[in-house]
């Protein structure tokens, strides 16, 4: 199922929670449960959260919440993706303009 060596995370330094998997703009993504959405995503490559307004991408960068760059919708509503843990079968979809 889920090999932590195919993906930035560290190895197996640290007890994880249960494999899930969620839904990133039709991309299944391989998660570990408490693990926020941002961090999932930038472990399986995808840096881009949404788009701006003149087409350019844009992804988490302080992880705290702050800077509003990892805005996504889940079940129609805004959440920061920095801030919200993955769940198995969660829909995930891009903020803001589709390139």
């Amino acid at each position: 199922m889920f090999n932590p060596k195919d993906t930035l995370r560290i190895g197996d330094k640290f007890q994880r929670g249960n494999a899930v998997e969620f839904v990133f703009n039709g991309i299944t993504v391989e998660a570990y449960e408490g693990e926020s959405i941002a961090t999932a995503l930038l472990a399986a490559n995808i840096v881009s959260t949404k788009f701006s307004v003149g087409g350019y991408p844009r992804g988490p960068v302080c992880f705290m919440g702050s800077c509003q760059e990892c805005v996504v919708r889940i079940n129609a509503r805004k959440m920061l993706a920095c801030q919200t843990k993955v769940a198995h079968g969660l829909v995930v979809e891009f903020d803001g303009p589709k390139i």
